[in-house]
């Protein structure tokens, strides 16, 4: 097999913690012709300090910076350090599973139609133990191909394990700053255009329940992706990706004091779900909480 280049970068944010962690999972990859890009957006804790000790050991591009945000911090790092043939971005405080760059490039080369590919992902918590539902529930009905509908409807959320084809990702105007969901908008563009790759095997580790990070604030998470859903307004498929959204809306707003009448809306934007014990869980907390 050919070596392509592939950039890897990683966005820091507040997650000194597991930097090691994930910084060795990098490092320990066997795939031979890497440059790895880790740019800090401004972190208040001492991730800056983890990072140059840890520079000292491991040779990759270092830039702490002041924070910008999650997209501006990757493109920033795609169009200032980047040079591989491919792109490849990992959450600070997720960790690579053994292998999983060579057997992405190795997929990518054999299938030139593909603009990014991904796998599955196996969830671990803030200890680094394995979740084992929330790992069958994130990789359930994972599928490559045609899958623009099941993206913009959300039947899934691909893994964040994913690479890139550097020539087709920059030809989409990188990743758009305006959204706080960037995978998914970006998810949406190449899916709209072209067939996505999938390989049905783990290829990471995703870390839940982390919550020092401004990137994760759910209010500005579920305004933007209707942001990017009404990018797609002449989608056939698009006044039922709203009414999904929705839904999610009430369930994730219900209980927080401040948007009781956002989440009242979509509450009767939403009714078809009435009969699903979330929705009627999102009514209690509507009412009582």
């Amino acid at each position: 097999m050919n070596h392509p280049l592939v950039s890897v970068i990683v966005p820091s944010y507040n997650h000194a913690p597991f930097l090691k962690e994930c910084l060795l999972s990098v490092f320990a990859q066997d795939y031979p012709a890497t440059e790895v890009i880790v740019v800090d957006d401004g972190s208040t804790d001492n991730s800056g300090e983890v990072l140059r000790e840890l520079n000292q050991t491991f040779d990759f591009t270092l830039e702490l910076r002041e924070h910008h945000g999650l997209s501006n911090t990757v493109n920033y790092a795609i169009t200032e350090y980047a040079k591989g043939k491919y792109i490849t971005i990992t959450a600070s405080d997720d960790n690579w599973l053994p292998g999983k760059l060579t057997r992405q490039v190795r997929f990518m080369e054999a299938y030139p139609q593909f603009p990014m590919t991904y796998g599955k992902s196996k969830v671990i918590d803030v200890e680094g133990n394995f979740l084992e539902h929330q790992t069958a529930t994130l990789n359930a009905g994972l599928k490559g191909g045609t899958i623009f509908r099941e993206i913009f409807l959300m039947d899934f959320h691909p893994p964040v394990n994913y690479i890139y084809r550097a020539d087709v990702i920059k030809s989409l105007g990188l990743f758009d700053e305006r959204s706080w969901v960037a995978d998914f908008d970006m998810n949406l563009r190449m899916a709209e255009k072209y067939p996505i790759g999938f390989m049905d095997e783990f290829l990471d580790c995703y870390r839940r329940g982390v919550n020092s990070s401004s990137w994760n604030d759910p209010v500005k998470i579920i305004r933007s992706h209707r942001y990017s859903i009404d990018k797609f307004h002449a989608s056939p498929w698009y006044r039922e990706a709203v009414t999904r959204w929705h839904y999610r809306r009430f369930v994730w707003l219900a209980h927080r004091k401040g948007f009781k009448r956002e989440a009242f809306l979509s509450m009767l934007a939403s009714v078809k779900f009435c009969f699903r014990k979330t929705y009627i869980k999102a009514v209690r907390n509507l009412i009582f909480r």
